[in-house]
């Protein structure tokens, strides 16, 4: 036979002829049926057979489930088809992790590979794979099944599958540890806190978390204010997977405030803030379940105990208003309230006008005091009546007792009442009686009176004293030239008026007349006593019986000094009187005189003047009673500064300085030489500034003494003179 192999692969059959004798066709055609049934029961060929592809599971995949995928034969076989299927590593879709397939923490259960079969004359079967239960907060996690190595079939498409594991686990809490933190007295302190999450993650999650003050935002009393009891602050936390704490920190604020709720319940209640969690803006599904946690922070202060102290001021001359402390240890968070009370007992002074001199001292100008929130002070006022007048020192008493309950007693430690108490301290001087200064001739009664200048609450008395001393720039009077009055006494009564004269009537002094010729003499009234003061007077008795007065005497230390310097100028004049300087620089046209200074002779009358000058100086004295002196000069020598250097060979530089500084002086160099001083041709005048300088030619090697001559002004009373000898050898 010959096989149409043509036909056979557009066809599909066989077609063939059979050739042979006769005889043997029945024999073929019966063994070619035999062959046809045989095929006809053989698996088709490989163009025929079925494709196989592969579906995913149809529903919600979870945790603790089974995963059904479906392997489909494009047609049905007569025999059973296998195929060999392996769970793979997939790409995860967005937002999704990779399912780990074994191992720790695996997301699914062996078997993880094996063969599906189809059975003959069916198209379909399952592929089961069975995933893990855990407790691990994860992302969708995907993975897949491939087929492979097909009998009785061929691979078509898709031969891989992807499956989903739907997480069955809530996003975790987060739990905020320590919930009470120590507040501290100043500064700020660094507080750690630990956040935890309710459960382990599979994935990396994030958390954002803020500080809020107490009250929701809103804070009252207990409640914890940002950025004075902590610095508020935020930040995003992140969990790796498989980890559930993380620390963040935030500053605390301390202070020495005593705080707590309005209802305290032990002194370390504290105030509260919050610390929020939330889940990140933008994150979905979202990583964490948002809350809050209340932080304590506990208080460490004291209630604060009140003290009121005493205060001191002066009293013035006008009205104004006087506030004393009241003073907490430390401060409350609430308001703590007082009432003023007047202390009788403990006032001196007087809050009404009665009439006497100095009264209506004070007023009160409240009654209830409060320190507000976190203050440590707060006052009473008193309104202080301020005067001219003289008077003891005086006091205002208060007492300040905290109110009851929660307006104040309950927020101090040992409430109670507290006393102070205000001086008024007398700042006007006590009354003085200002004798006054006159004069008389001898044989004369001379009224001895005063004026007062002050007043008193309260009365002077004084007792005046005489005495001769010398007084301005008169000779005391001895004892011999005067008899005191009888009484010496005055009194001020309480409430005199500044201006009056007092004593009514005026004492008498009576001045002694003798027949000896003497100068003006004084005698000095002054006082003491209680309650005022006395300021001296003077009486003078006139110069008498044809007295005149002594020409002062005047000489100088020198009347011609060796360049500017000092000069001392000193004389005599009557003992203890005022002496006066005179004097004007010498000039080419002369100048009136004019008044230096001044001073007081000695008890011998000696006096003594000292005055730099820099050119020449007339001089001349006056005694206090207008006489003056002769007059006297003193005038300036040069003292000129020589300099004398070889710098360089056959040659000397000369420089001259005139002192006085004067311009144009002549200068001449002279050179001592065979034991004689004489000029040289080294010769020149001083510049503006008093100097002369120049270089000359000596033979070198040769050696000099040498001296340098300045002449003097007639006109300014400077006179020449020489400087000190210099030696100098010239440079060869």
């Amino acid at each position: 036979m010959r096989y149409r192999q043509a036909h056979a692969a557009k066809s599909g059959s066989v077609p063939f002829a059979l050739r042979g004798p006769k005889s043997l066709r029945g024999a073929l055609l019966a063994a070619v049926a035999t062959a046809a049934s045989l095929v006809a029961a053989a698996p088709a060929s490989a163009d025929a057979l079925p494709t196989l592809s592969i579906a995913p599971p149809s529903g919600t995949l979870t945790e603790a489930g089974t995963a059904s995928f479906v392997v489909t034969a494009s047609a049905a076989s007569a025999v059973p088809i296998t195929v060999k299927w392996n769970v793979v590593d997939v790409t995860p879709a967005a937002g999704h992790a990779a399912a780990t397939p074994s191992g720790t923490n695996a997301d699914l259960t062996a078997p993880l590979s094996g063969t599906a079969i189809i059975a003959a004359n069916a198209t379909t079967t399952t592929i089961d794979v069975a995933t893990a239960a855990d407790t691990l907060f994860e992302d969708p996690e995907d993975f897949a099944v491939e087929i492979s190595e097909p009998t009785n079939a061929t691979l078509g498409t898709p031969t891989k599958a992807t499956a989903t594991i739907t997480d069955d686990e809530t996003a975790p809490t987060v739990a905020i540890t320590p919930i009470a933190v120590t507040e501290g007295n100043a500064g700020t302190r660094q507080q750690t806190f630990t956040a935890t999450l309710s459960g382990t993650a599979g994935k990396t999650v994030k958390a954002d978390w803020s500080t809020v003050s107490g009250g929701a935002g809103t804070p009252g009393i207990g409640d914890a204010v940002l950025g004075r009891d902590f610095v508020g602050a935020n930040g995003t936390l992140t969990f790796p997977a498989g980890t559930t704490t993380q620390t963040f920190m935030v500053d605390i604020i301390g202070d020495a405030i005593d705080e707590g709720p309005a209802t305290r319940v032990d002194a370390t209640d504290g105030e509260v803030f919050e610390i929020v969690v939330a889940p990140v803006a933008g994150e979905s599904p979202a990583s964490v379940v948002g809350g809050s946690t209340e932080i304590t922070i506990t208080d460490d202060d004291a209630a604060p105990t009140v003290t009121f102290d005493n205060l001191a001021v002066n009293e013035g001359s006008d009205t104004a208003a006087v506030l004393l402390p009241i003073k907490l240890s430390n401060g409350s968070d609430h308001p703590i309230a007082f009432t003023i009370a007047p202390d009788g007992a403990a006032t001196t002074a007087v809050d009404t006008a009665t009439g006497v001199v100095g009264d209506n001292d004070f007023a009160h100008l409240g009654t209830a005091a409060t320190i507000g929130p976190e203050m440590t002070s707060g006052y009473a006022a008193v309104l202080v009546n301020g005067d001219g007048v003289n008077e003891p020192d005086e006091t205002v008493g208060l007492t300040v007792t905290p109110d009851a309950g929660d307006d104040g007693a309950t927020w101090l430690t040992s409430p109670g009442a507290d006393p102070a108490a205000l001086t008024l301290k007398n700042d006007d001087k006590a009354p003085d009686l200002e004798i006054r200064s006159g004069k008389g001739k001898e044989g004369d009664t001379v009224d001895v009176v005063g004026t007062v200048t002050g007043i008193s609450q309260t009365g002077a008395n004084l007792t005046l004293t005489f005495t001769g001393a010398a007084a301005d720039g008169h000779r005391a009077a001895s004892a011999s030239d005067f008899t005191p009055p009888s009484t010496t006494t005055v009194s001020i009564p309480a409430g005199t008026l500044a201006g009056t004269e007092l004593p009514v009537p005026p004492l008498k002094l009576k001045l002694y007349d003798d027949t000896e010729a003497e100068p003006a003499e004084s005698i000095v009234v002054s006082g003491t006593g209680t309650g005022g003061t006395v300021t001296s007077g003077v009486i003078v008795i006139e110069a008498n019986d044809g007295y005149q007065p002594a020409k002062p005497t005047i000489s100088a230390s020198s009347t011609k000094i060796d360049g500017p310097g000092p000069v001392t100028i000193t004389g005599k004049v009557g003992a203890g009187e005022t002496v006066e300087l005179w004097g004007a620089p010498v000039a080419a046209t002369k100048q009136p005189l004019k008044k230096l200074t001044s001073a007081t002779a000695d008890g011998t009358g000696a006096y003594s003047f000292s005055r730099t000058i820099t050119t020449g100086y007339r001089f001349q004295t006056k005694s206090q009673e207008g006489v003056t002196s002769s007059e006297i000069t003193v005038r300036v020598m040069q003292d000129p500064v020589f300099t004398a250097a070889s710098g360089a060979k056959g040659k000397l530089t000369l420089r001259v300085a005139a002192d006085p500084k004067l311009a144009k002086a002549a200068v001449t160099v002279e050179r001592y030489s065979g034991g004689k001083w004489s000029a040289t041709s080294w010769k020149g005048s001083t510049d503006a500034k008093g100097v002369w300088q120049s270089t000359v030619s000596a033979k070198a090697g040769s050696s000099w003494t040498l001296r340098a001559r300045v002449g003097g002004s007639a006109a300014v009373g400077v006179d020449a003179g020489y400087s000190a000898t210099k030696k100098v050898t010239v440079k060869k």
